[in-house]
């Protein structure tokens, strides 16, 4: 009769299938075996995450008809926030790159690199970048309409523009300061899967407001800011902050636009710091970086093109 010695598993990264859904299953080859695995709640495709590795088995004098190739084994995957590649963590700074054509007073795609950052850094120096975002969009709208173009926003799970792309931020033309035609980004996954929207409703008072809703329509998160705020006027006198509240009463978060220095000053380049609510998963952290990014096309930008 054969004797099993059991061994210690060890956890390996895989990655989801791009299009998979939560609860939906998905083999992998570990070592020789095919494992099925069961993709998490709040899981996106292209996702990486962790799974335990199957046990090897020391087969002693054991008979050839049950030395056969065993069925995949299913294995449910741990709960999403001990398994998945952390790739936002508590707080990001997203970093505007500047184009040269901007000089001659032409409208440039943007360009941004984000870095994975903590509750107390400023500066991206010593920070280690986990994504790249790159703007696509029409020239001949980048030099009619500015920065109320039509634009698709691509993030890419990497240093650089060829990293496999994570999510797709689309703004549709918009009419700055209008009572209708309001900014307005979808967020959608590397599957084309909706995770959320972002809407920037009329206010006739000096508040910078955005509503934040998931992929269900209901309303996630609010973001509130002031025009009355010494950076809005004074950049290198202070920051610009926008506040976060959950409306389902969670803790809160924080989008802060971040006086760039000379960079600023000199080239038009925008900095900004998205700190994460506590319980914030990562879809979640999704819709705030794309709250942070319209935060940029409709306030920041359009003050640039004024000037």
């Amino acid at each position: 009769m054969a004797s099993v010695v059991p061994m210690q598993q060890p956890m390996a990264q895989v990655q989801i299938p791009v299009g998979m859904q939560p609860g939906q299953q998905f083999q992998v080859n570990m070592n020789g075996m095919m494992i099925m695995v069961t993709c998490p709640p709040g899981a996106i495709g292209g996702q990486m995450m962790m799974v335990p590795m199957p046990a090897q088995p020391q087969m002693m004098m054991a008979p050839p008809q049950q030395m056969m190739m065993a069925p995949p084994q299913q294995m449910m995957a741990a709960p999403p926030q001990q398994m998945m590649e952390d790739r936002f963590g508590d707080a990001l700074i997203i970093r505007q790159e500047f184009a040269a054509i901007e000089m001659c007073g032409c409208e440039a795609k943007n360009r941004y690199r984000v870095y994975k950052a903590g509750p107390n850094d400023r500066s991206t120096k010593g920070l280690g970048q986990t994504m790249y975002i790159n703007e696509e969009s029409d020239c001949f709208e980048r030099i009619c309409c500015g920065p109320n173009r039509s634009l698709t926003l691509v993030v890419h799970n990497g240093g650089e523009v060829t990293a496999p792309v994570l999510l797709r931020l689309k703004k549709p033309f918009h009419l700055q300061g209008c009572c209708f035609c309001r900014p307005s980004l979808s967020i959608t996954d590397s599957a084309g899967s909706v995770v959320g929207e972002v809407k920037d409703p009329f206010n006739c008072c000096c508040n910078m407001d955005q509503t934040i809703s998931d992929h269900t329509g209901a309303d996630k998160y609010k973001v509130v800011g002031s025009i009355c705020q010494l950076g809005m006027f004074f950049p290198c006198c202070g920051d610009v902050v926008f506040n976060v509240t959950d409306q389902k009463g969670g803790p809160p978060g924080e989008i802060r636009k971040i006086f760039d220095g000379c960079s600023e000053l000199c080239l038009g380049t925008n900095k900004f710091k998205v700190t994460f609510p506590k319980n914030a998963t990562e879809p979640d952290k999704s819709l705030l970086l794309g709250a942070t990014m319209l935060v940029d096309l409709e306030y920041f930008e359009v003050k640039k093109e004024n000037q």
